[in-house]
């Protein structure tokens, strides 16, 4: 039988890379907000600032510790208000 099926993924607001577990796409069918994908990448490399989700080759951190994403933003890594 073939069955659609709905799942979250976690995709980075600036590149568009898909998150995975360093082998293939991940996606988890039975979460049912996208809450177990999103910490399974916040808990590798990817960062969210806001409502964004940055994967680890569109963000960096400058000597002042802020988050510097390439998208051309940078905000407070405490308060994640813009700078």
């Amino acid at each position: 039988m073939k069955q659609k099926v709905e799942s979250f993924m976690i995709v980075c607001d600036c590149c568009g890379e898909h998150y995975h577990d360093g082998n293939d796409l991940c996606c988890y069918i039975n979460d049912t907000d996208g809450s177990d994908i999103e910490q399974e990448a916040l808990g590798s490399c990817w960062i969210k600032v806001r409502d964004k989700h940055y994967c680890d080759r569109c963000y960096s951190i400058d000597e002042d510790d802020n988050i510097v994403t390439k998208d051309g933003h940078k905000y407070n890594p405490e308060t994640y208000e813009e700078l």
